[in-house]
C-alpha cells in the first residue's frame, strides 16, 4: 500500500468493484477497522497489472495455492487422504505448487496463471490511523478465466469420467465482475450440471459479494 501511495481514506465505503486506487483506498478503509473479509473485482486491467508488478518487487510477497477449489482439493488429499480431481484454471506456477497426489484435469492446464492479490492483516495491526478489529484479509483480482466461469465447461466431462462421491463448486462469486448476460447464462448452466449429477453430493461455496443482483440470481437458481 505504501508503494502504491494508498493511505486510509477520509471517506471509507464499501465498493462493489475496484476501478481505481481511490476505490481500493475507500473499500479497504471500510473493511479494515471492522476486520471484515472481502473480495472484490478490479475492473481496470492495466491498473491491476501495475499493482501486481509492484507487489512482485516486495520482499514480503509470497505465492500460495489458490483459489478455494485448489485449497480444498489440497486439504482433501493431504489431510483427509482422499482422492481429488481439480477442475480449475491452473497456470505453470500453480501446477508446480499443487501436491503430487492431486489429480489435475487436463483441460485445466492454461498458459498463464491468474493471480489474486491478498492483503492480510493481524488483529490490532495498524494502517495509518486505522486499527484492525480482527485478523482478516482483503482480496482483489482481474481473473478473466474464472470470472467467466470457464472451468464450468470442463466440469461435466470430468465428473462423468471420475464418477466422484462429492462435487464442490467454488468461485461462483467471481461472476460479480461480469455483465448480466454472462451471469444469466452461466448460473443456470451450473444448476443444470449439478442437477445432472448421477449420485454425487454437491456443495456450492460462495465468498464475499458486494453487488446484490448476482446474489439474487444465485438464490433463484
Amino acid at each position: 500500500l505504501a508503494a502504491l501511495g494508498v493511505e486510509p481514506s477520509q471517506a471509507p465505503r464499501d465498493v462493489a468493484s475496484l476501478g481505481s486506487l481511490a476505490d481500493l483506498q475507500a473499500g479497504l478503509s471500510h473493511h479494515y477497522p471492522l476486520g471484515i473479509a472481502a473480495e472484490r473485482w478490479m475492473t481496470n486491467k492495466t491498473l491491476f497489472e501495475e499493482v501486481i508488478a509492484i507487489s512482485k518487487t516486495m520482499r514480503s510477497a509470497k505465492y500460495f495455492i489458490g483459489g478455494n477449489a485448489a485449497l480444498m482439493s489440497q486439504h482433501l488429499v493431504e489431510a483427509e487422504g482422499a482422492e481429488a480431481v481439480l477442475v480449475a484454471a491452473a497456470g505453470p506456477m500453480l501446477q508446480k505448487l499443487l501436491p503430487a497426489r492431486l489429480q489435475l484435469d487436463n483441460s485445466s492446464r492454461v498458459a498463464v496463471d491468474e493471480i489474486h492479490l491478498i492483503l492480510e492483516y493481524s488483529k490490532n495491526e495498524s494502517w495509518g490511523a486505522l486499527t484492525a478489529g480482527r485478523a482478516n484479509r482483503f482480496i482483489f483480482s482481474h481473473d478473466i478465466t474464472n470470472a467467466a466461469m470457464a472451468p464450468l465447461d470442463w466440469l461435466a466431462p470430468s465428473v462423468e469420467h471420475a464418477a466422484p462421491d462429492v462435487v464442490v463448486v467454488s468461485g461462483v462469486h467471481m461472476l460479480e465482475g461480469q455483465p448480466h448476460d454472462i451471469r444469466a447464462q452461466r448460473v443456470p448452466r451450473l444448476r443444470e450440471i449439478l442437477l445432472g449429477l448421477p449420485s454425487a453430493a454437491a456443495h456450492r461455496e460462495l465468498a464475499s459479494i458486494g453487488d446484490p443482483p448476482p446474489v439474487t440470481l444465485l438464490h433463484e437458481n
